[in-house]
């Protein structure tokens, strides 16, 4: 029997044939038929659903702090609106503009809207689900300030946490300041 003579293939390494090589050796990965490369595909599949599902939680997380910004600047505007129809009513009636004019129920009443009524609430948490509630958001207390200059109106500024969960379980609750402004503006003079 004649022996046959074996020659050994010599390939250059990847890094001097750049990335044409790099692509064939993945390919011949991927075609590999003993297993690895179901394997390689279903790790590479879970990491890209988990990178997805991460991805569409932060979107909801971002949601939800647009959202309470928003129902913010909503009550805070309904509070000035109210009061500022109040104030031009007692402005008709022959009230002093000054003497009509308290900031300081207005900052009370901002606080009430907002659902911080009384001194002993430190911060609101808003949940979902009836049977198993799950906190999405919790609103600290904010801080309301009259503004008094060209006008008047509030100033809220306030904390909100937002728990960032993936797979039922709570990676971080990240912390967002917001400050909201409204404003009447006055367009006369005393």
């Amino acid at each position: 029997m004649q022996k046959r003579k074996q020659f050994a293939v010599i390939q250059p390494h990847p890094t001097f044939c750049g990335a044409k090589c790099a692509g064939r050796s993945a390919k011949k990965v991927l075609r590999n038929n003993s297993g690895f490369s179901y394997i390689l595909i279903c790790v590479i599949l879970w990491f890209a659903v988990m990178f997805l599902l991460a991805g569409l939680e932060y979107s909801a997380v971002v949601g939800r702090v647009k959202q309470e910004k928003t129902w913010l600047k909503q009550t805070a505007d309904g509070v000035v609106t109210d009061y500022a129809t109040r104030v031009y009513d007692a402005i008709k009636q022959g009230n002093r503009y000054a003497d009509a004019l308290n900031p300081d129920a207005l900052v009370s009443e901002t606080y009430r809207a907002l659902g911080f009524g009384d001194d002993n609430t430190t911060r609101l948490t808003r949940t979902e689900g009836t049977e198993n509630p799950r906190v999405v958001l919790i609103l600290e207390r904010p801080e309301v300030t009259a503004v008094t200059a060209d006008g008047f109106g509030v100033r809220v500024q306030c904390r909100v946490k937002v728990p960032f969960a993936v797979l039922g379980r709570t990676v971080s609750v990240p912390e967002t300041v917001m400050e909201i402004e409204s404003v009447f503006s006055k367009k006369w003079e005393d």
